[in-house]
């Protein structure tokens, strides 16, 4: 899972050191350029309920190398697109391979793990993200200034080849034993968010989400236009960033696992305000790397989400668990990156600063009372959770 994990956040970390460039050769708006990247969060969105539902009765190494291989298709979509409405297009395509290799992928590293290691085993194999992220800015600064832009999305269709194989190596099976059925029209419309799960979904909405924006839209806008620098020097300061993220993230499981989730949130939560203060100060080279480098820490939340999920869920229903909260974080993902971008329009970064200033400890105090409700209590042979007073998991209606 690390090498699918990693395989699949190269190809698509590899936007960033692009925005610039793309900004310029299509001649759209900042605001525009934050709908492009919030397109790959769309097209996690909407795969996400049917990844989730499927990761419930599907072997992961099936979907892992099925996503890959429509990750590549994307990529070739975004490297052969004449017009910039393509180009979005492209990028949808690959955020629903993204979901696909994501909810399989942490259903079942869930599954496999056992409670007290779970956060370390979590938090290693995302850890591929993170090492994923790191190779990527290089890279593609490297392509975009020695062939152009579009070759940097046909390498990434390349590599999406080698995730399907590596896919394939994926072992494991799905506890769901019988076909699925559909359940009662509340259940239905709701798909399967519980009340237990919306302080979940908050907590990954403002730290996954705010994390997620900050790496793929104002770091390398930052560079671009408020540093200054050109997409290689861009690409080598991400790869820095990156490998600082990649090794938040793995100890960030042995964190949360030894010292506890309530650490593991407040130290997400004040690199996120800290990261926010640094926007507050004149622009230039020196803050550029100060937010780049505060931020890195958010990659303490890696691990975090999917272990509330896991904490409010039946084993059977991990899947459609995971996938209802991503689909919810990746609507906040879509909807964030043109908020920043209309930001930036309006008021320049600074304006980015006070959001980040306010979303993340807002992130901490939520967590910090989902922490304390505890786990929710396991029925015996049931196929859902316990319903035990105002805890219960009933579905929402």
């Amino acid at each position: 899972m690390f090498a699918a994990f990693a395989f699949v956040s190269f190809s698509t970390g590899l936007a960033g050191p692009l925005l610039g460039l793309l900004h310029d050769e299509f001649h759209v708006s900042f605001a525009s350029i934050g709908l492009l990247t919030g397109m790959q969060a769309l097209g996690r969105g909407l795969a996400t309920i049917p990844a989730g539902r499927l990761a419930d009765r599907y072997p992961p190494g099936v979907l892992v190398s099925a996503a890959a291989l429509l990750m590549a298709v994307g990529s070739v979509v975004v490297a052969t697109a004449p017009v910039f409405s393509v180009l979005v297009g492209g990028m949808a395509i690959t955020g629903v391979a993204m979901a696909f290799v994501f909810t399989a992928g942490m259903t079942h590293l869930v599954r496999v793990s056992a409670p007290a290691v779970r956060g370390r085993t979590i938090g290693l194999a995302m850890a591929g993200w993170g090492f994923g992220a790191l190779l990527a800015p290089m890279t593609s600064g490297f392509l975009a200034n020695e062939f152009g832009w579009r070759t940097v999305f046909m390498f990434a269709g390349m590599v999406s080849v080698l995730a399907m194989l590596i896919g394939r190596s994926v072992r494991g099976s799905s506890t769901h034993t019988s076909g699925w059925r559909p359940g009662p029209f509340p259940e239905r419309w709701t798909m399967g968010l519980t009340w237990i799960l919306v302080p979940v979904v908050a907590v990954s909405a403002l730290t996954w989400g705010s994390g997620s924006t900050i790496l793929r839209v104002v770091v390398p806008l930052y560079g671009s236009e408020g540093a200054n620098l050109d997409p290689v020097l861009i690409g080598r300061w991400l790869t820095l960033f990156a490998t600082l993220g990649f090794a938040v993230m793995l100890i960030s499981g042995t964190v949360l696992d030894r010292l506890g989730r309530l650490t593991a949130l407040w130290l997400t939560a004040a690199s996120g305000a800290i990261g926010g203060l640094i926007l507050l100060m004149p622009l230039g080279t020196v803050p550029f790397l100060l937010f780049g480098c505060a931020t890195a820490a958010i990659g303490f939340s890696g691990p975090l989400i999917p272990v509330l999920v896991s904490d409010r869920s039946e084993p059977q229903h991990v899947g459609r668990s995971m996938g209802v909260v991503q689909f919810l974080t990746d609507l906040v993902n879509l909807l964030l990156p043109l908020l920043i971008g209309l930001l930036l329009d309006a008021s320049g970064f600074g304006a980015v600063g006070i959001y980040f200033v306010v979303a993340l400890p807002m992130a901490g105090l939520v967590g910090m009372r989902l922490i304390a409700s505890g786990s929710i209590p396991r029925s015996n042979g049931s196929s859902g959770p316990s319903h035990t007073g105002p805890g219960s998991s009933t579905s929402m209606t």
